[in-house]
């Protein structure tokens, strides 16, 4: 079997509707990241290996799945008209599948225009990836879209190694948080998150007490420790950070750690945290009418962009948001009512600050916060 590395990244594509993207990227990949192996379908199996074995464990081994989805990508159908995806066989799935089962970092990268996932139109074992923030990669813009994603890449690959690794000692032997446990917690973590909510500086007190009472936390203990732990700092920083849920496995995993550590070596809780490499990410904050949406990477606004508008005077793909130089900028993508910014309409791409105004058909959305 070939070696893989945990810094290793993997392209998953159709041949039909992303191919030259898949090829350009793997080029530009292997050249900025040398000491990773980048990873794309069949081309890296030696012959007489099992691909599903060793897709198995190069998606596994993968810090970043690249999942590069094309107009096609759910729709394309076999011989018998049935839809590929459908079938778990399927090579596409099976890598996209694989990756969300292993807390994989999936980043969904739209091609060409290729509108976003919906729910609905996956099997359930790939609904999660119509939840994901994506990526745009079109020709027209190649230079600046994979400019961002190679950003992104470089950001998780330099994040810390995956904590799992480490086991967490509990009552003497070696333990992670299985499923039994995760759900377990999971059944008693949301009112214990919802005091935390309300209470924040009692709440981590609270913990750190529990910790350290406990020592060495049973694996079910410290998941409820760590999605209090982690509800209680969301408290402190309103609108900073994302939900338990919207994190990745890693990022929990460092949280269940922290929380592991204060217990065993009387650390501060507030030391403890991990809290600054969720605050330093990109964010933007909008709200639309009664809902405030929060993004971390570049998406675009319209009828059939990332943020959905259902407005019919807006344009399919309306307008497109970008993080850059440590700023969001907003623009128009040639729709045919124009974007507006604080009552003007613009015709090129403009920064955004707390407060202000954009209108996309009649649509208006206010800025709450924006980090970059």
């Amino acid at each position: 079997m070939p070696g893989f590395s945990p810094g290793d990244i993997f392209i998953s594509y159709r041949r039909e509707d992303a191919a030259p993207y898949a090829l350009l990227l793997k080029v530009q990949l292997s050249e900025q990241f040398s000491d990773a192996r980048v990873f794309m379908d069949m081309d890296s199996i030696d012959p007489g290996l099992d691909f599903a074995e060793v897709i198995q464990q190069a998606v596994g081994s993968c810090a970043v799945l690249v999942a590069l989805i094309g107009r096609q990508w759910a729709t394309l159908t076999d011989e018998e008209g049935q839809r590929r995806i459908d079938d778990p066989d399927d090579l596409v799935r099976f890598e996209v599948q694989a990756a969300l089962e292993r807390g994989v970092r999936v980043i969904p990268v739209l091609v060409d225009g290729a509108r976003p996932l919906k729910r609905q139109q996956l099997p359930a074992e790939l609904q999660k990836l119509a939840r994901l923030n994506a990526l745009e990669l079109t020709y027209g813009r190649y230079e600046y879209d994979a400019g961002q994603l190679l950003k992104l890449i470089q950001r998780v690959l330099a994040a810390p190694p995956e904590t799992a690794a480490a086991p967490i000692h509990a009552g003497g032997h070696d333990a992670q948080p299985d499923e039994d446990a995760i759900s377990e917690a999971i059944q008693t973590g949301p009112e214990a998150a919802r005091a935390a909510a309300q209470h924040p500086a009692q709440a981590e007190a609270d913990i750190a007490a529990s910790a350290r009472e406990s020592g060495n936390p049973s694996s079910n203990h410290l998941e409820a420790l760590a999605l209090t732990a982690y509800e209680a700092e969301r408290a402190a920083h309103p609108r900073s950070l994302p939900g338990w849920d919207d994190i990745t496995e890693q990022e929990k995993q460092a949280w269940r750690v922290a929380v592991s550590n204060v217990g065993q070596t009387g650390e501060d809780l507030a030391e403890a945290v991990p809290t600054d490499s969720l605050l330093s990410q990109d964010s933007l904050l909008i709200q639309v009418e009664d809902q405030r949406y929060s993004f971390h990477s570049g998406f675009t606004a319209g009828r059939q962009g990332t943020l959905v508008i259902n407005d019919i005077s807006a344009s399919g793909h309306h307008a497109r948001f970008t993080a850059a130089h440590g700023f969001w900028y907003v623009e128009d993508l040639g729709s045919v009512n124009g974007t507006w910014l604080n009552g003007r309409r613009i015709h090129a791409s403009l920064r955004l600050k707390k407060g202000d105004k954009i209108r996309i058909g009649h649509t208006v959305m206010t800025v709450v916060s924006v980090s970059a």
